[in-house]
């Protein structure tokens, strides 16, 4: 995990600086500092290499000087802990050092790209320092064997003399303890060759199975990456259909919306003008009869109130198109606001909506941004991996060619 814009990858650390990356050597808090150490048994062109594969690390692995300088005295440390002399350690660091200027500055004034050797074949004689190493042992071995087997016969010869100042009872009671001990030593050979060939097939199984599980981690680690890779175009595809389902969902939910509102809207206005028109003729009625009965019952002085009926009757009709008029007004006033609050209401869902579609669409090109990314990094690391290996192969040929010089 990612901790202070550190990520530790494998035996690097990448830290984000200024908008950059910077990798420096990553060991694990676990690690003790141990390594073949240079009073053992190993041939010399191991050492060699265990101190070379820890000065090419870091010079390969560090991108400014002061990791470089912290590395390098805590390679010292660890050399000079396991046996190295501090001499020939830094006389390595000092060839190394010099040759990855030198490098450095060749690959620099050089326009055209260097060509990289994927594969050189070459022979050694390297296996004969094995065969005399080999030979040595074998050969203590069987110098410590001739001096056993010499032991055994000056003793044999004493205690021959023994026997024969002793009675006869004694003597065979010799034989048959020198019977038992030459028969327990043929089971002791036999036990110590039973051992070695056990240990030998032991050590060759667990090459196997090293080999095995390593190839199946290598299978694995690629299936894995396919499989993330196959995930993130299924994730990036399905939020793009789930992105066009919502926008044509939104879209629909408006037309029904907006379609609803002007139908209630025709409602409205149609209930509307049915009770005014039938107000106009409720009171048409009511003012009919009551002119009816007023004539009815004033035949009489009718002709005499016939100029203060007009008037009445005229203001009357005055009266009514004024509560007519201001009936109009306030109808049209209330359609007028009834207008406005569907406008806004309606504006306010376009500005939802809008502003739903641009928050999904920030998401989606924050995850595309994330995924770049990802991708990106995947790729960097894969160069970075390929760089080293071929790296490490050519320090490895180098390394081979060197020592079978020294030898």
């Amino acid at each position: 995990m990612e901790n202070d814009r550190k990520l530790p990858f494998l035996d690097l650390t990448v830290t984000e600086r200024s908008g950059g990356f910077h990798t420096a050597v990553y060991t694990k808090e676990t690690n003790i500092g141990m390594s073949l150490n240079a009073n053992s048994d190993c041939s010399d062109r191991y050492k060699w290499s265990v101190v070379n594969a820890y000065v090419d690390r870091v010079l390969t692995h560090s991108s400014g000087c002061k990791q470089v300088d912290e590395e390098l005295s805590k390679v010292r440390e660890v050399l000079v802990n396991n046996g190295f002399s501090n001499g020939y350690v830094e006389d390595v660091i000092k060839r190394k050092v010099k040759h990855h200027k030198t490098s450095e500055e060749s690959t620099n004034a050089m326009l055209v790209p260097p060509t990289i050797l994927i594969y050189r074949n070459f022979f050694s004689t390297a296996h004969k320092t094995e065969e005399s190493v080999l030979k040595d042992i074998i050969n203590r071995k069987l110098l410590e064997h001739q001096q056993v087997e010499e032991l055994h016969k000056c003793q044999h010869q004493q205690v021959e003399e023994l026997h024969k100042c002793q009675h006869q009872q004694v003597e065979e009671l010799r034989k048959c303890q020198h019977q038992q001990v030459e028969e327990l030593h043929k089971c002791q050979h036999q036990q110590v060759e039973e051992l070695h060939k056990c240990q030998h097939q032991q050590v060759e199984e667990l090459h196997k199975l090293q080999h095995q599980q390593v190839e199946e981690l290598h299978k694995c680690q690629h299936q894995q990456v396919e499989e993330l890779h196959k995930c993130q175009h299924q994730q990036v595809e399905e939020l793009h259909k789930l992105q066009h389902q919502q926008v044509e969902e939104l879209h629909k939910c408006q037309h029904q919306q907006v379609e609803e509102l002007h139908k209630c809207q025709h409602q409205q206005v149609e209930e509307l003008h049915k009770c005014q028109h039938q107000q106009v003729e409720e009171l048409h009625k009511c003012q009919h009869q009551q002119v009816e009965e007023l004539h009815k019952c004033q035949h009489q002085q009718v002709e005499e109130l016939h100029k203060c009926q007009h008037q009445q009757v005229e203001e009357l009709h005055k009266c009514q198109h004024q509560q007519v008029e201001e009936l109009h007004k306030c109808q049209h006033q209330q359609v007028e606001e009834l207008h406005k609050c569907q406008h806004q209401q309606i504006e306010e869902l376009h500005k939802c909506q809008h502003q739903q579609v641009e928050e999904l669409h920030k998401c989606q090109h924050q995850q595309v941004e994330e995924l770049h990314k990802c991708h990106q990094l995947c790729f960097v690391a894969e160069l970075e991996q390929s760089s080293t290996t071929s790296e490490e192969d050519e320090l490895k040929h180098f390394n081979f060619t060197s020592d079978y010089t020294l030898h």
